[in-house]
């Protein structure tokens, strides 16, 4: 960008926008953040598939995850922990938390990951 001389142009139009987290919540940033992965992996011709999971398939992996369980879950003090070995930036961990919150509110969720790459591993921290 800034060989093309529009580095500069860019990050005044960032400027121009209020992303403080009052308000863009961090589940909007994070979501904000995937697509511009998704977006620059298809312009660089790389799989998005290496470095980004839809959020609607986390979704589905998550209800399937925790489908079996809906019972233990809703007994009120379950503990339970998810670990993501590969967790990017969070995506997973983030919405087994939001399933967790939205249908057994009684239920503690612990969530662990790790990922190769330590910028999107900070991200999902």
């Amino acid at each position: 960008m800034r060989e093309a001389n529009v580095l500069y142009l860019v990050v005044s139009k960032f400027c121009d926008v209020d992303l403080h987290p009052d308000r863009v919540p961090n589940e909007d940033m994070g979501l904000i953040f995937e697509n511009l992965i998704r977006r620059f992996n298809e312009l660089a011709n790389e799989t998005a598939g290496d470095h980004f999971t839809p959020r609607e398939v986390i979704r589905l992996m998550v209800s399937v995850l925790f489908i079996s369980d809906d019972d233990l879950l809703a007994t009120p003090g379950t503990v339970r922990k998810l670990l993501d070995p590969a967790c990017g930036t969070g995506g997973m961990l983030a919405e087994a938390q939001n399933y967790l919150r939205n249908h057994h509110k009684e239920a503690l969720l612990y969530v662990y990951g790790q990922d190769y790459n330590k910028r999107a591993f900070a991200t999902a921290a």
